[in-house]
């Protein structure tokens, strides 16, 4: 889901019919935690107010298919209070201490993070500066890929920056250098593309998307517009359940073919090709043997 400052503003643009990069699921949780927290309106109200708004969404014949997951979302609606926030802000402390490291990967990394720890501080008073979204997307905001992925977060470890959870299981990672009482330096109003706003930070151009306010490389003198704003063409989704998470996500309306949501994915393509590995491993033993 995308992460959120402002949710109110968020949701009253939302309902107000304005366009949004949020998915249709993402904009329904939304919406019913504004209805019941907001407004105060009663589950029945609040269900009869998400299917009008869904239903200038998708087609009549498809509204009914989201009932049980509506049902779920107001049943939830009060249990995560609405954030209103416009900015989280990183001091001259924090930021002398990203630059004392020497790659830019784990500058990006360092930023994004302490950004996502203080967004989960501002989402609730007992997170103690953990980033507790999944550490793929972490690294997607950052603009971290490839190999260098694990080594980099290994390398702000080492560097005193992040500790990681005790538990064996838990891949959470908690700040440590977060000094809010030194004086800001950055405010962040987007929480995307990290990574691109911390080298805008440091001097490297960029611009902002005309259609939806996201950053992107100042690769033309004209640079307007993000890839996907530009001649852009909706796209009807719809939305399905991933058979190992149960997370719904949301695919193009004419794919049939996918029934993981990206992360699972992911785990699933690592398995089958440990299992081939594996296999192919297997043969070779046989034919020596042989």
């Amino acid at each position: 889901m995308r992460l959120l400052l402002n949710e109110v503003t968020e949701a009253e643009q939302i309902i107000d019919g304005a366009i949004s990069d949020i998915t249709i699921s993402e904009a329904l949780s939304l919406i019913s935690r504004y209805y019941r927290q907001m407004l105060e309106l009663s589950p029945k109200e609040t269900k009869s107010r998400l299917y009008q708004w869904l239903s200038t969404q998708l087609n009549s014949c498809n509204v009914d298919d989201w009932d049980e997951f509506i049902d779920k979302l107001i049943s939830n609606a009060k249990k995560y209070p609405l954030l209103q926030a416009d900015k989280i802000y990183i001091t001259k402390s924090e930021i002398s201490k990203i630059q004392t490291l020497k790659k830019k990967n784990q500058q990006k990394l360092a930023f994004t993070l302490i950004v996502l720890a203080k967004y989960g501080n501002l989402k609730s008073v007992k997170n103690n500066s953990w980033v507790l979204i999944q550490q793929y997307k972490a690294f997607q905001l950052a603009r971290v890929v490839g190999d260098s992925r694990w080594s980099t977060m290994r390398e702000l470890k080492d560097a005193g920056l992040i500790d990681f959870a005790h538990k064996v299981d838990n891949i959470n990672v908690r700040v440590t250098f977060i000094d809010d009482d030194s004086e800001p330096e950055l405010a962040v109003s987007d929480l995307r593309e990290l990574g691109y706003q911390y080298l805008r930070y440091t001097g490297e151009e960029f611009v902002e998307c005309r259609e939806c306010g996201v950053l992107v490389r100042k690769t033309c003198i004209n640079k307007k517009y993000c890839k996907d704003c530009a001649g852009y063409q909706p796209i009807i989704k719809k939305k399905v359940q991933c058979i190992d998470c149960g997370e719904w996500f949301e695919v193009d309306n004419k794919n049939t073919k996918t029934v993981r949501c990206s992360f699972c994915q992911e785990e699933k393509n690592k398995e089958n090709g440990r299992k081939r590995i594996n296999k192919l491993r297997n043969i070779g033993n046989c034919n020596a043997t042989n």
